[in-house]
């Protein structure tokens, strides 16, 4: 093969590589357009999540490709007297869930955790999620990855319905309409670093050869960002 063949078969692919990617971003694009206009979670009407805390531990993640989690979401109530919650979750173990730091009963089948919500004396209130395992990457392409020295969610999958993909690693109302603040703590073996949304306001030396890095993302944006 000449490099004039070389040449047009590598624009070939090029072109059609831009052309999906462009193609998906406007597919995401219509698709958050018209989640905002016309929302079809009945969940936007009972709840509102307006914070995320997501502590989790990748430890010998190259091997283990492990996530040990608890993320702890502030939530504000809507409706009075909702007896449950649903949250999104996708192929993890959950192991508890708390309401208000107390146990609640809950049922999970990827990618759904059904929780019950005992009274409440004030409409805030907080849900605390325990899960580990693997997280998943997409059928087709997105997700959550372990390749070599990194392990990364993409936010978003091309087979995934709906296309966010927040739930690939944290519990969360996984619609392009619920956006929250975001408090993320990531723990990894000595000599590795951790990088999430906003700013880094601490790392913190654990003392086992793991450290903790901090960071605060004290701007609302929606599960797909959050990484």
């Amino acid at each position: 093969m000449n490099i004039t063949k070389v040449s047009i078969l590598l624009c070939g692919v090029l072109i059609s590589t831009v052309s999906s990617a462009q193609k998906f971003c406007e597919h995401m694009r219509i698709a958050e357009q018209s989640a905002m206009l016309y929302t079809l979670d009945s969940r936007t009407d009972t709840f509102d999540v307006l914070s995320y805390e997501i502590n989790a531990a990748f430890l010998d993640y190259q091997l283990a490709k492990n996530i040990e989690a608890n993320t702890v979401l502030t939530c504000i109530l809507k409706v009075p007297n909702t007896g449950s919650m649903r949250l999104d979750l996708l192929g993890l173990n959950v192991t508890e869930v708390l309401v208000n730091g107390t146990s609640t009963i809950f049922s999970y089948s990827s990618p759904s955790i059904e929780l019950l919500l005992p009274p409440l004396v004030n409409d805030t209130f907080k849900v605390t999620v325990f899960y580990n395992g693997t997280p998943k990457p997409d059928a087709q392409w997105g997700g959550f990855y372990f390749t070599g020295e990194y392990a990364f969610n993409l936010g978003v999958g091309f087979a995934a319905d709906p296309h966010n993909f927040g739930r690939a690693w944290f519990p969360c109302f996984d619609n392009f309409t619920d956006r929250a603040l975001y408090y993320t703590n990531i723990t990894v073996d000595s000599g590795f670093k951790a990088y999430a949304n906003g700013y880094l306001t601490e790392i913190l030396n654990n003392g086992n050869a793991t450290q903790t890095f901090k960071w605060t993302m004290d701007e609302a944006i929606p599960t797909y960002l959050a990484s």
